[in-house]
């Protein structure tokens, strides 16, 4: 095993870089992580307790200026929202990362709350266990995404997770133009694995589809999307088809709950809705999947090329 990506240790213990991945522990082994005596005067007794409940991160960095402290904590929890993310492209999964908590030496302390939460493709709130192969696959897979998707440092705080930077979601406050074609469809996915509302997941999926196959086309996008979709992921024409009027669906699905009409009665129900939703999580996974092994540089072409890149496909004169 390569410890320069992670260890495991005897009591489960990840490690990446700096940062530590602990399971849940015993009062004895909280006293064994946190030597510093002080350290629950200053966080107090329910953080304690939600770290005897489940997993914590632990990252221990030498400050050099008080503002250092936050930032620190910020990257931090962008790591392990960062892990949540690249397992899901191994498997559907769900992830919560509810707050941190960090101290200084000299008595600052502070905490960081954003509760985010991210379901499983039908919608729950549940727990999934990986194994540490997983695990390294999910980190390798990382590193072959930010070696072939150029990370704007727009979005970086300036702290290395892994060698290479973090991946986060776009700020609102920042400029949605400076994210590439991939950026904006990883925010996008990130928005629809943190809903536990079925149509609201399928309307952020569809727009995952939408923003990594559409080119600034003007008419027919549907059409085109469904068309785009199909072309790009299978070679057999029963699958091509298959593709082509499934797309159809998510998007009338789509459309009516975005402009607030109600469903089609034959997808207002839940197994329809569970059903689409998986097949969509899937679908996708296996679209990032290709672009990121074998596509990258396709998808990040000028709008113009993309479209005859895909006008190539369309009449049989595609190339890799």
């Amino acid at each position: 095993m390569n410890t320069e990506l992670f260890d495991f240790v005897y009591d489960g213990i990840l490690q990446l870089q700096a940062t530590l991945l602990y399971k849940g522990q015993t009062e004895q082994g909280l006293k064994n992580i946190f030597t510093d005596k002080t350290v629950w005067k200053l966080l107090g007794v329910p953080f304690k307790m939600s770290l005897m409940e489940g997993p914590f991160f632990v990252k221990k960095e030498e400050i050099r200026k008080p503002d250092d402290l936050t930032k620190i904590a910020i990257t931090t929890y962008s790591a392990a929202e960062t892990i949540f993310t690249f397992l899901w492209f191994i498997r559907d999964s769900g992830g919560h990362t509810p707050s941190i908590g960090f101290y200084g030496q000299d008595g600052t302390v502070g905490f960081l709350y954003k509760n985010n939460s991210y379901t499983n493709a039908n919608g729950e709130f549940t727990t999934t266990k990986f194994h540490p192969a997983e695990i390294l696959e999910a980190i390798k897979l990382y590193k072959e995404y930010i070696s072939v998707i150029p990370i704007n440092k727009h979005f970086d705080f300036g702290q290395d997770f892994l060698k290479g930077g973090i991946y986060r979601g776009m700020n609102p406050s920042e400029k949605y133009n400076k994210a590439n074609r991939v950026e904006r469809a990883m925010s996008f996915l990130s928005i629809a694995r943190s809903s536990a509302d079925l149509p609201n997941k399928i309307a952020f999926y569809v727009l995952v589809l939408e923003c990594l196959f559409s080119a600034n086309d003007g008419t027919e996008l549907t059409h085109k999307i469904r068309e785009r979709v199909a072309l790009y992921m299978e070679e057999d024409y029963n699958k091509r088809k298959e593709i082509f009027e499934n797309v159809k669906i998510y998007y009338a699905l789509r459309s009516k709950y975005v402009h607030g009409q109600e469903l089609e009665s034959k997808h207002d129900n839940i197994e329809f809705l569970r059903k689409t939703s998986c097949e969509l999580d899937d679908l996708i996974r296996r679209i990032f999947l290709k672009i990121i092994k074998h596509d990258s540089i396709k998808f990040l072409l000028p709008e113009k090329q993309f479209k005859e890149w895909f006008n190539e496909m369309l009449l049989g004169n595609y190339s890799e």
